[in-house]
């Protein structure tokens, strides 16, 4: 849950030239907004993030913007049910160790 809300998803970016792929540029999503979405969210159904990012190329010059690109996300299954699964697994795994 800590990775989910510190780290950022790397994109890459490319585009095919010639049967070769291109390297664009890169963005960066924060998950962190699924997790903070999902405590508010009343449904059954995972919450939907639809944002723009930046896309940045580096050059001479450090970062450049080179463009956004727009993406949708959700998660399958619910964090806390995944949570849930693990904090069983982990109570298993402790009760055989013991035994």
């Amino acid at each position: 849950m800590a990775y989910l809300q510190k780290q950022p998803l790397k994109m890459d970016i490319y585009i095919s030239r010639n049967n070769a792929a291109v390297h664009m540029g890169h963005c960066e999503i924060m998950l962190r907004d699924l997790i903070e979405r999902e405590a508010t969210h009343i449904s059954s159904k995972t919450p939907l993030i639809q944002k723009f990012e930046n896309v940045f190329a580096t050059g001479v010059n450090g970062k450049v913007i080179i463009g956004t690109i727009k993406y949708k996300m959700r998660l399958r299954k619910p964090i806390k049910e995944s949570m849930r699964y693990y904090q069983e697994k982990q109570e298993i795994q402790n009760m055989t160790r013991a035994a």
